[in-house]
């Protein structure tokens, strides 16, 4: 799987074996973010920032993929400037019952070495507004700040701040947990 070479992932669904391969989002030891996606489980189109990122210090991302029309990517509440260099955006994900794998690929390969404290996957796109409004809580993370998604449209949500677990419990009211290796 080449487009793992080299890639830390940090959030993904990307089973590298039996076809079923969606999304992920990784750190390259170029230390550019890449992203990664796949319509049919197999072949896979490859986003890539166009400059490196700081990854000295804390990083908020998010990326909204709007099928076959539109993705935008986020650097601490910003625009971030990428292309295709693989492929190009696809039309539909491919679906599949791989997990949403927090860390790392599914088989536990290509780790990210870093630290990752709140992880979301929301079912629409959110806004440029309500991306801002989530970093800014990151960065005041004991403080109310207005104008974030509605809780309505989240997914999935893992606050990953406590690192004696063993299960990443999905704070959406969803039921969404996981299990956390490490």
């Amino acid at each position: 799987d080449n487009v793992a070479v080299g890639s830390k992932y940090i959030i993904c669904k990307y089973h590298v074996i039996d076809d079923k391969r969606e999304w992920g989002i990784a750190y390259h030891q170029l230390e550019k973010l890449q992203l990664v996606f796949s319509e049919d489980g197999e072949t896979y189109a490859l986003w890539s920032s166009t400059n490196a990122i700081d990854v000295e210090n804390w990083n908020h991302i998010v990326f909204n993929y709007v099928a076959g029309d539109a993705l935008t990517v986020y650097l601490n509440g910003q625009l971030l400037a990428g292309s295709f260099t693989t492929g190009s955006l696809p039309a539909s994900l491919n679906a599949s019952d791989a997990p949403v794998c927090i860390g790392s690929l599914s088989n536990g390969a290509n780790y990210f070495e870093g630290t990752i404290f709140d992880a979301r996957i929301y079912d629409t796109a959110i806004s440029a507004d309500e991306v801002l409004a989530i970093y800014r809580q990151g960065l005041q993370p004991h403080q109310v700040v207005e104008g974030q998604p509605s809780a309505d449209n989240l997914v999935g949500r893992w606050l990953l701040d406590d690192n004696s677990q063993t299960t990443a419990y999905d704070s959406s009211g969803n039921g969404n947990h996981g299990t956390i290796m490490n």
